[in-house]
């Protein structure tokens, strides 16, 4: 164990953010990063291009982009 967070309503958002990020990367769908100098946080998403087509390569950015979307409203409803 790395650690324990303390009881507090900061500590519940970055256990849902550690939980989400989990479950991103269990379904390669990309990894929740935070930025320290702007302070905001990222999906970062590696894609392979090489021998990749165009109808491959638009799929994936739709996926990513459907991917941000939920994020932004899973974590737009946390903050409420």
């Amino acid at each position: 164990m790395l650690g324990e967070f303390p009881d507090n309503d900061e500590a519940v958002f970055w256990k849902n953010v550690l939980s989400v990020n989990k479950d991103l990367a269990e379904s390669n769908s990309g990894t929740i990063c935070f930025e320290e100098s702007t302070d905001v946080l990222l999906l970062i998403k590696s894609v392979g291009v090489q021998g990749i087509d165009a109808t491959k390569l638009k799929k994936i950015v739709e996926d990513f982009v459907s991917t941000v979307e939920k994020l932004i409203g899973f974590f737009t409803s946390e903050r409420d």
